[in-house]
């Protein structure tokens, strides 16, 4: 019996996942970083706001795998407005540390939007996302009120960190801008480590009942 419980912890112990990823963000106004408040990070989910010199606002508002599921950032949305003239290029950088995800090569899918709702059009706007420190999608809008694309591409075997950045040209005063990220994973081909983890509880559990029995 004594066998049986110490093989089902070690296993239990082999497959369990990471349990949250560590989010950071930063932000730069003509690049120069701006001050950012922020709330979370940890158990994969952040909300910073703040201003610069040609900023009113900036909000950024963040999460990651967990809790929503997927292999990075699945949710990610900026709220920034213009507070001076001129043009000025706000850049954004959100970035997920410490995943453990099994994805066997299984593929996703960047879906980047651009809502320009206060003063526009105004542009341009490029947005990405990064994997294990490479880039995985991109796409640059021109001079836009609001637009959508996606782009799906095959992830790495394992992901170890996401990424996501936003480079948004503000043209006047006064412009909003809500833009988001989402990345979603496809099917995952490798069994998954929770699952792997339930499975040796429930041949621990068998164990056990096995050696009431006897």
């Amino acid at each position: 019996m004594r066998q049986v419980l110490l093989a089902g912890a070690a296993l239990f112990a082999l497959v369990s996942p990471a349990m949250a990823g560590v989010i950071t963000i930063s932000a730069l106004d003509d690049g120069v970083a701006v001050a950012l408040v922020c709330t979370g990070g940890i158990n994969a989910s952040i909300s910073c706001d703040g201003a610069s010199t040609h900023f009113a606002s900036i909000d950024i508002a963040a999460a990651g795998n967990p809790p929503l599921p997927g292999a990075s950032l699945a949710s990610l949305t900026i709220d920034a407005t213009a507070a001076t003239g001129g043009t000025h290029v706000l850049d954004i950088s959100v970035d997920q540390t410490g995943l453990n995800i099994l994805t066997g090569g299984a593929d996703a899918t960047s879906t980047f939007t651009v809502n320009h709702l206060v003063g526009g059009p105004f542009g341009p706007a490029t947005l990405s996302t990064n994997v294990n420190g490479a880039l995985f999608a991109s796409n640059t809008f021109p001079i836009t009120t609001n637009a959508t694309t996606s782009e799906t591409n095959p992830l790495p075997a394992l992901v170890t960190s996401t990424g996501h950045d936003y480079s948004i040209t503000f043209t006047a005063a006064g412009q909003a801008a809500a833009d988001t990220i989402q990345l979603v994973t496809g099917a995952v081909t490798v069994p998954e480590p929770m699952t792997l983890g339930i499975l040796g509880m429930g041949l621990l559990g068998l164990g056990m009942v096995r050696y009431r029995r006897a």
